[in-house]
């Protein structure tokens, strides 16, 4: 429709490559045209010769009509890691993937060597009218960049800057993002914001400006009832008793355990984190106690 901006997400999984050789690794690389090409991040071919491949590419709509998309297999030649082998390739139209709908389906692809593979694939499209604040466009426009700052997060040799400006552009994308829509799918779960959480919890912590900020925007990406907010939580602690031991706040030591209580309370009995949430509660009040010397902070750290 005139004013209107179209974008089209693929996504993949249960790439299935039976194999005469065992791979090193697995990947799926989709060429727009001569100037566009995706790569996915590398996956280890599993015991049932499958490859768990959840990743999603937004790709525009004023490319070629047609594209490829390829299955490459890396082999270990002795002790070295060999280049790419492309052992599956086909050429397909738009109007190809689009005639499936938004519901899965499977592309087989010519044998090689008698073999066949197969991906499960989901294609949308996206319509991003021109309305008076452009919201839906600039969400589009928003996932296009954090998909490509997530696969630089995902390469191997991404710096801790890559993560920050991950996690940042999570926090501008969520809000575009309405419960229950293609594009909040796209944009959570293991594959999306809670791997780019992940490799924050990583980063080390040293109580600066910037790693306060950085992890107070994390905790805001976890809201009530995120599996990942009790150790969010406990992170942004250790943060904040980095901040005290530097400067000798004792309202960075208070707020220290009390974030460390929020943890506690949000990991029940069989929680997998639990005791270490405990233990480290105990020992921030074991550390006040010796500050203050508060017998109250002492006792509570004991029944802990």
């Amino acid at each position: 429709m005139p004013g209107s901006s179209e974008s089209r997400f693929i996504s993949g999984k249960n790439l299935q490559v039976p194999s005469w050789r065992i791979p090193a690794g697995i990947y799926v690389s989709i060429n727009v045209d001569s100037r566009r090409r995706w790569k996915s991040a590398i996956s280890v071919l599993s015991s049932d010769e499958s490859v768990a491949w959840g990743d999603t590419v937004t790709l525009p709509s004023n490319a070629s009509p047609a594209l490829s998309i390829e299955i490459s297999a890396s082999y270990k030649l002795g002790r070295v890691l060999g280049g790419g082998e492309v052992i599956g390739k086909l050429q397909l139209s738009w109007d190809e993937l689009l005639d499936h709908g938004d519901h899965p389906f499977d592309l087989s692809f010519r044998a090689v060597r008698g073999v066949k593979h197969s991906i499960t694939l989901k294609v949308a499209v996206v319509h991003a009218c021109d309305d008076k604040n452009g919201t839906l466009f600039d969400t589009v426009k928003l996932l296009e960049t954090q998909m490509l700052a997530t696969y630089d997060f995902l390469d191997t040799k991404s710096t801790d800057v890559d993560i920050c400006e991950a996690v940042q552009l999570y926090h501008e994308l969520l809000p575009l993002c309405p419960e229950g829509t293609y594009l909040r799918s796209i944009a959570v779960g293991e594959n999306g914001v809670d791997y780019v959480i992940g490799g924050c919890n990583n980063l080390p912590i040293d109580g600066s400006d910037e790693d306060m900020h950085l992890r107070r925007v994390v905790l805001q990406l976890c809201p009530l009832g995120h599996r990942l907010r009790p150790r969010i939580l406990d992170e942004l602690a250790r943060a904040v008793k980095a901040r005290f031991d530097q400067h000798g706040n004792i309202d960075d030591l208070d707020m220290s355990i009390q974030l460390r209580r929020e943890a506690v309370s949000l990991s029940p009995e069989g929680h997998a984190g639990r005791d270490t949430y405990l233990n480290n509660l105990a020992v921030s009040l074991v550390f006040r106690s010796q500050h203050q010397g508060n017998p109250n902070d002492l006792n509570e750290a004991i029944s802990l």
